[in-house]
């Protein structure tokens, strides 16, 4: 059993800006087929940001982002929310604060990954910084 769960929030260029969908898994990195689960989307999705949190608080943390969000389903699939992903991250960091939940946020922007580390109560982030990473093709679509 895995210590950890994790959030994916995606994005997908033929989506309107504030549109996520959420995956919820054991797995810190997303397969390719993950990010092409529908041959409806024209385009794979991309991995906006991922949330590692303990996997005792994973369902708090999504239970209360769904509570909070429900209003801005787009179907009634539950997994997308009418909700741009720097507002999702407000809301999951709000939720986490909230609860006294520890949990790391990397957000993969272009070459740059960010990490957040957020401890439980404290509202600063205890440490940010940015890595280089140099993609193989085939995980260019992941991030």
């Amino acid at each position: 059993m895995n210590e950890y769960g994790y959030i994916h929030i995606l994005i997908n260029p033929s989506f309107k800006e504030d549109w996520i969908k959420l995956i919820v898994t054991e797995n810190p990195i997303l397969s390719e087929s993950d990010l092409r689960q529908n041959r409806e989307i024209p385009l794979p999705y991309v991995v906006y940001a991922t949330i590692q949190i303990k996997d005792e608080d994973i369902t708090c943390l999504y239970s209360e982002f769904e509570a909070r969000t429900a209003i801005d389903y787009i179907t009634q699939v539950e997994t997308f929310f009418n909700i741009s992903p720097k507002q999702a991250l407000e809301v999951f960091y709000d939720i986490a604060f909230a609860n006294h939940l520890k949990m790391e946020i990397s957000i993969y922007d272009n070459d740059l990954i960010h990490v957040l580390l957020f401890d439980r109560g404290i509202q600063n982030v205890l440490e940010v910084f940015d890595e280089e990473i140099e993609y193989e093709e085939s995980d260019f679509e992941s991030r």
